[in-house]
């Protein structure tokens, strides 16, 4: 087993992990809730970037629609994945990890059209470099 295969089924596990939380949390399930759990894994998503782990979020968010019981939209979830990655206009200096980010959300464009714009105008609301 390689290092990149290893931190891919970490990565992995990960995911399903809290998946499977969120799908047998006892409580009401609301978007609150599953953005709160995605504030947990955002970690999680910023150290595959970091490794340059491929992973398809499209898939990911399809995982947390499910396990949230349908309760909270693949749109939505798959908004606040990306709102999880490091703003791409503060890693001038990562030019793989800006790779990354632009096919991701490239794949997303192709289901959600417009997804780079609503990206590029949540990034330049929060960049450092705009503060």
């Amino acid at each position: 087993m390689t290092l990149g295969t290893y931190k891919q089924d970490i990565f992995d596990l990960e995911i399903q992990a809290w998946c499977y939380g969120l799908k047998n949390y006892p409580g009401q399930i609301n978007t609150d809730l599953v953005a709160a759990v995605l504030n947990e894994v955002a970690p999680c998503f910023k150290e595959a970037l970091k490794a340059n782990l491929q992973f398809r979020v499209v898939d990911i968010a399809e995982q947390f629609v499910e396990a949230s019981h349908y309760v909270v939209d693949h749109y939505t979830i798959t908004k606040l994945i990306c709102q999880s990655f490091p703003n791409p206009n503060d890693l001038s200096d990562d030019m793989d990890e800006l790779y990354l980010i632009a096919n991701i959300l490239d794949e997303i464009e192709g289901q959600y059209v417009g997804f780079h714009t609503v990206m590029e105008n949540y990034w330049s609301n929060t960049s450092k470099s705009a503060a």
